[in-house]
């Protein structure tokens, strides 16, 4: 049997599949970019907060930290663990 695209079941059920790996896999590519970049922020804001103890620096990487859990959150999430 085919679907209005002339393609049969199986063939459509497995561009499906094709696109949801090629998703997953870019997702999780760009939360480990997002993690990495975060944790690279999170030391440079921590260098600025220690240098000149002004609070909004240890406000922003309290924030930092907060987006980088997240991030890595998602990041687990992706495995269903």
């Amino acid at each position: 049997m085919t679907d209005s695209t002339g393609l049969s079941g199986k063939t459509a059920t497995a561009d499906i599949d094709k696109d949801v790996k090629k998703d997953y896999e870019y997702s999780r590519g760009q939360l480990y970019d997002v993690i990495e970049k975060g944790q690279e922020a999170l030391a440079g804001i921590l260098d600025v907060a220690n240098n000149t103890d002004h609070p909004r620096a240890f406000e922003v990487a309290g924030q930092l930290v907060k987006s980088v859990s997240d991030a890595t959150e998602k990041l687990l999430s992706l495995i269903h663990i």
